[in-house]
């Protein structure tokens, strides 16, 4: 009788565990698929918006009554098309360090100008702004609108024969805080600070000023009868009283770097002593 040969029993049951491997496989995969199943509506869609534009933005400062007055606004040039999007603004100085110790917060107006106030910072002190407009950093560009205060007058810097250099000189304020007696024969103390910062040894400096801009000088002053005394000023040639309220002088050259320049004024001039006109 011939025998049949039988199956290695390792074979079997090899054989065997794969079956419940292969089923247990399939019976996860299911199981799996039905828990992990994700739908688009469990999922939420982040749209970041682009910026309200690319260019730089001008910060200005409102024009201050003068170099020392100290400014609480500024002024944002931002388009028209960032309106109605927060904004953040911090000043920054010469040195880098910031001017502020936190960002001022607003909203950009319908038109795009918007003016934030920030706290006191005197303008010359600023060399630029930190800007973001919605959530995009912005490039900007600072500008010193100058002061809106009454022309006091000229400054000129001149060299020793009195020809004019072309430097840049400014007659900074003119002020008269003392003033005594009754009109016409009133006396006030004048003072004025300018800057000339290139000014060099062996030059001049020819100021012709309006005392009636003075600030604090007492109105109705009578200027066809008034003098004025030197002081700290010199002579300049051929001065006549007639020419009051315009008095030309020169500076002194101490008062270059911005120190204060007095002289006193007389609105009765009769009988006064050294006095820079005639």
């Amino acid at each position: 009788m011939t025998r049949r040969a039988r199956r290695p029993a390792v074979v079997v049951a090899l054989a065997a565990t794969a079956v419940v491997v292969l089923l247990a496989a399939l019976s996860l995969g299911t199981s799996s698929a039905a828990t992990l199943l994700v739908t688009a509506r469990s999922l939420t869609a982040t749209r970041i918006a682009p910026p309200c534009g690319t260019a730089p933005v001008a910060v200005t400062n409102p024009a201050p009554a003068s170099d020392t007055t100290p400014s609480t606004q500024v002024v944002v040039s931002a388009p028209a098309a960032c309106a109605g999007q927060p904004v953040r603004l911090r000043l920054y100085g010469a040195n880098g360090a910031p001017l502020q110790t936190a960002d001022v917060t607003g909203t950009v107006a319908a038109a795009g100008t918007t003016t934030l106030t920030v706290p006191s910072y005197l303008a010359t002190a600023v060399s630029g702004a930190a800007l973001t407009i919605g959530t995009w950093g912005r490039a900007t560009t600072w500008t010193t609108t100058p002061r809106s205060a009454p022309a006091l007058g000229t400054c000129t810097v001149v060299t020793a024969a009195g020809q004019p250099t072309g430097k840049p000189c400014e007659i900074l304020d003119l002020t008269a805080p003392e003033w005594w007696g009754s009109a016409p024969a009133r006396q006030a103390n004048l003072y004025f600070h300018l800057s000339a910062p290139t000014f060099a040894a062996g030059e001049q400096l020819v100021v012709t000023l309006d005392l009636s801009q003075a600030v604090g000088l007492p109105s109705g002053w009578r200027w066809s009868t008034s003098g004025a005394d030197a002081g700290n000023l010199l002579v300049y040639p051929n001065q006549s009283c007639s020419l009051l309220p315009s008095l030309t002088a020169y500076a002194p050259t101490w008062s270059a770097n911005g120190q204060k320049v007095f002289f006193p004024i007389y609105e009765n001039r009769a009988g006064r002593p050294n006095l820079m006109c005639s």
